[in-house]
């Protein structure tokens, strides 16, 4: 009987590992549908690109991260204003670009 529980006790760990692994899986799936819809409305920040880039490169596309960090490059390129936060702001995404 012993046994008996200690292999329902392991199948019970086993069930609730999978499930957990869905759960990721579901989460990691909805914020990049929650990203990949966000940059696509006209009040995207440049900063916004920069996030789904780093999603990207987490989920291991480094494809998907490059033309994200380049979009927020772009951006940010195009702005009139420059002043330190906006700099630095550009100095990080194009140094993120650069390392991927």
């Amino acid at each position: 009987q012993l046994a008996e529980e200690g292999a329902q006790l392991t199948q019970f760990e086993t069930e609730v590992a999978a499930a957990e692994k869905r759960a990721r899986e579901n989460l990691r799936a909805a914020v990049g549908r929650l990203l990949k819809e966000a940059v696509n409305q006209p009040c995207c920040k440049p900063a916004l690109w920069g996030c789904l880039g780093k999603y990207y490169e987490i989920i291991g596309q480094p494809d998907g991260a490059k033309e994200a960090l380049l979009k927020q490059v772009r951006a940010l390129s195009g702005t009139s204003k420059w002043d330190e936060p906006k700099f630095l702001e550009m100095a990080c995404a194009s140094s993120g670009l650069a390392r991927i």
